[in-house]
């Protein structure tokens, strides 16, 4: 949230702005734009809905998180193995795992950047 107020924050300023989210978010972006007099509308367009994790997982394990949610989620199910590595997309992300040793935070956020930095831990 935070790189992508400051990439766009000027550039939106003139703009009438959709920002088009879930019903539950962690970034303040859409404060944050309209402190900066970014005119922007909300629109709530999903909601994040988990299934309880049925599945036996095989540590150790390469885990890619793309938002805090997700990592809240997993860990509800889930536990992580100091022998894992988890691969985040971001800082708002990185927070939720602070205690984790083997956490990679994604210099560019994109799945894709993610995926390229897990497949070079393997």
């Amino acid at each position: 949230g935070k790189d992508l107020f400051l990439e766009f924050k000027e550039e939106l300023k003139t703009q009438k702005c959709l920002y088009l989210r879930a019903k539950n978010i962690v970034s303040t972006l859409n404060l944050d734009l309209k402190n900066a007099g970014v005119d922007l509308d909300e629109m709530i367009v999903y909601e994040n809905v988990f299934k309880k994790g049925d599945k036996k997982l095989t540590h150790p394990a390469i885990f890619i998180f793309t938002s805090p949610l997700s990592v809240e989620n997993f860990l509800k199910f889930y536990s992580l193995k100091e022998e894992d590595k988890v691969v985040v997309i971001g800082q708002s992300t990185a927070k939720k795992l602070l205690n984790f040793k083997n956490l990679y935070i994604c210099e560019n956020q994109s799945l894709l950047e993610c995926v390229k930095l897990a497949k070079t831990l393997v």
